[in-house]
């Protein structure tokens, strides 16, 4: 197994939002009640929340913020019912749309809980939301699916990942007949994104196919079946964590690319052994997106 790097340089739009979360993460919850407190912990754990949807998708992380934002405008939430959501969007659950609906609910309940600090967080709030307009991820973003969408915004991930796409799998316009590629990212909206980005460059089914917690059983076996025979024009497979997890892919598939680190090493490992596993007849190359713009990267670049 090779593992390496897709780097990255990001726009200065991207960076500065990055940027922006993490003073929000870093000085926003220290404000916060005492460290090692509960208070403390919630906080971080809200915008620990935020953050890992960054790392996949900044339409993952828009999906969680404007929800985010609304949730100050709740009313009568205390700490109790802001961990109540909290434990349910830690629980583990095989299906993927419900497990954003957690998320969702988690960033809401717990800006309505935070509220009373409103004060405090509201420059770091105010910048993040800032950020995030300029880069072109506005509240309609929520309002619509993202398969409408027809102008997307800056995304230097995507752009490397089909550049990845184009020089991997391809050969001039047409695909090449051997190889294959599983993407895989633990959130059903960065999955959702990458497909209409994907359709956005007439990449599209029976091409792409996608594998999800929730999806009926018999699609979960047809994609199986299509991505390991030889004679299906899949090439590019788009997999969430809870949808994968068992698959044998090995038999015609050698590449794999993460669209984010999980946080969990041993998830990183599953997704690894869908392909890397007993009857792959070739080496594995995995990628993952790598940039020394931003500290989280870094830092997942090294424990890879």
């Amino acid at each position: 197994r090779t593992v390496d790097g897709l780097g990255i340089y990001m726009s200065d739009e991207e960076t500065r939002l990055f940027k922006a979360v993490r003073r929000y993460l870093l000085e926003g919850t220290n404000q916060i009640g005492k460290p090692g407190s509960r208070e403390r912990n919630l906080a971080q754990f809200i915008v620990m929340l935020l953050n890992k949807r960054l790392l996949s998708s900044s339409y993952a992380f828009a999906q969680t913020w404007w929800n985010h934002v609304a949730g100050f405008d709740l009313d009568s939430f205390g700490i109790d019912e802001a961990d109540e959501s909290r434990k349910r969007a830690q629980t583990e659950i095989e299906n993927d749309e419900e497990k954003d609906l957690r998320e969702y609910d988690a960033a809401r309940h717990g800006a309505g809980w935070l509220r009373q600090y409103r004060n405090e967080l509201v420059p770091y709030l105010d910048e993040v939301s800032a950020e995030l307009n300029r880069l072109g991820w506005g509240r309609r973003v929520i309002e619509q699916e993202i398969s409408l969408c027809k102008d997307f915004p800056k995304d230097t991930r995507f752009e490397r990942l089909y550049q990845w796409i184009s020089e991997y799998l391809m050969e001039g316009k047409k695909f090449k007949d051997d190889e294959r590629v599983i993407i895989f990212t633990e959130y059903k909206d960065t999955l959702d994104y990458l497909v209409a980005r994907l359709k956005e460059k007439k990449i599209e089914f029976p091409i792409v196919h996608l594998l999800y917690g929730g999806a009926d059983a018999k699609i979960r076996r047809e994609v199986k079946e299509n991505f390991n025979d030889l004679t299906s024009p899949l090439r590019i497979l788009i997999a969430t964590d809870a949808a994968a997890e068992g698959l044998n892919l090995q038999t015609s598939c050698r590449y794999l690319i993460h669209q984010e680190i999980p946080w969990n090493p041993m998830r990183l490992e599953q997704r690894n052994g869908r392909v890397d596993r007993h009857g792959q007849s070739r080496d594995v190359f995995v990628w993952h997106f790598v940039s020394d713009q931003v500290e989280d990267l870094k830092f997942l670049d090294f424990i890879t």
